[in-house]
Formats: structure tokens, C-alpha cells, sequence
């Protein structure tokens, strides 16, 4: 006997076991539906948040898709104000973008350049896998004026190149306060738990690794060249 249900992410299937022509019991199957949906197909998908990013009226970051939205936008984030209502389960981002995760918020040439306000609340389960990138974190580029504070990261797991970090790859002119990481950083050079390199303001963080990949993971911050 063999019966079926079609789940939205598992295919169970239950069979009835026989061992020498005598009944045992059944045993079950998960077949992992994913595995079977190209990875192009689970792209990250940005939502605009409600608000006009003005300091009295910030946008609300409520879900990863708006975090998607700030990233997608971070070239037009200078003056911006960003305030997150809740705690965001970001579990989803692991299988996004051919699995490679979450895109980092901010490049070279399009830092993130607003006001971050984390308001004490945490994004729990971001995964970023990108090895062969630098400047890889949740923001991978902070840029001259912007700011980032009190936002915690709990289950990160982040893998770049050179100016890795849990929660910045590069602050690079920017100020970060208050902010907290826990996870697993891994990369090749400038790998720091909180920030990989740090050129803006440092006020403070905590970082407490929950895997170690390489020595200087234990570092909350790789290299400080004029941050305090």
C-alpha cells in the first residue's frame, strides 16, 4: 500500500514495508521539492515599505522583502531615514538567487548612505553566500553620512571574499552603534564578525561566533582605520 500527499515545500510518500514476505511497518520518504526548482526561479523580490523616508516619516521595515527594497534602492539612500518595526525572520534567503542569498545593501558605487535605525529588534537567519564577492554582509558598503544602530543579527551565516562581516563588509565613512552579531563569518581576507573593514565611525557592538571557519573570525572587527 502507498499513499501520497503533496505538500508546499516536501513530497511525502509512506510505504509498507516487507522483509521476507512478512509485514514490518511503514516508513517514510521526505523528497525535498526544492531540489527540484531551479535556483533562478527563487529570486529575492522587493516590496516598498510603507513611509516617505523622511525623519518623521521613516520607511517601516517590517519583512526581508523591504530590507530587498532598501538594497535594490541603496543608490538613493542619502538623507533617507529607515526605521524596522519588527523582528524579521530571514530563513527564506537561503535559497534566493540560485542560492546564493540575500544581495548586500550597498556597493562601491551605490553605498548605503541613510539613517538604519534597527530600533533593538533582530533579523534572525540571514544567509549570504557569495565567495567569490568582497564587500559582503548586510550592508556590504556603508558610505560617507550614513548610519546604522541598533539592529542585531542572530544565526547569520555569511560567506564572501576580501571585507567580510556579519552585519558590514566596509563601513566606509559611515557611523555603526549599537549593533550586535551571532553566527558564522567566513572569507579570505578582512573577515570580522560585526564589520570587515572599518574606515567611518565605530561606536559600539558585540559579536559572538557560533562557528569558527577561519582565525579571525573572532575578531568584532577585522581592520579600524580611522573609525574610534
Amino acid at each position: 500500500m502507498t499513499k501520497r500527499a503533496n505538500l508546499a515545500t516536501n513530497t511525502w510518500r509512506t510505504f509498507r514495508v516487507h522483509c521476507r514476505g512478512r509485514y514490518v511497518g511503514y516508513f517514510a520518504i521526505a523528497l525535498v521539492a526544492a531540489t527540484m526548482v531551479p535556483g533562478s526561479a527563487l529570486a529575492q523580490t522587493p516590496i516598498l515599505p510603507p513611509g516617505a523616508g523622511t525623519s518623521a516619516d521613516p520607511y517601516l521595515i517590517s519583512q526581508i522583502e523591504h530590507l530587498v527594497w532598501v538594497e535594490a534602492n541603496s543608490g538613493s539612500s542619502s538623507g533617507k531615514f529607515y526605521t524596522v518595526q519588527n523582528d524579521i525572520d530571514a530563513t527564506a534567503t537561503v535559497t534566493w538567487n540560485s542560492w546564493t542569498g540575500f544581495s548586500p545593501i550597498g556597493t562601491d558605487t551605490a553605498p548605503f548612505a541613510g539613517f538604519f535605525n534597527g530600533n533593538g529588534k533582530v533579523i534572525s537567519n540571514l544567509a549570504i553566500m557569495r565567495p567569490a564577492r568582497d564587500k559582503v554582509g548586510l550592508f556590504g558598503v556603508i558610505g560617507g553620512g550614513g548610519l546604522v544602530k541598533d539592529i542585531s543579527l542572530i544565526g547569520v551565516s555569511v560567506t564572501g571574499s576580501n571585507f567580510v562581516g556579519g552585519l558590514a563588509g566596509h563601513n566606509s565613512g559611515g557611523i555603526i552603534s549599537g549593533c550586535s552579531t551571532i553566527g558564522m563569518v567566513s572569507g579570505v581576507v578582512a573577515i570580522g564578525g560585526l564589520v570587515g573593514v572599518d574606515w567611518g565611525t565605530y561606536c559600539q557592538g558585540f559579536y559572538w561566533p557560533a562557528w569558527l571557519l577561519v582565525l579571525r573570525q573572532w575578531q568584532l572587527i577585522w581592520q579600524c582605520v580611522r573609525g574610534e
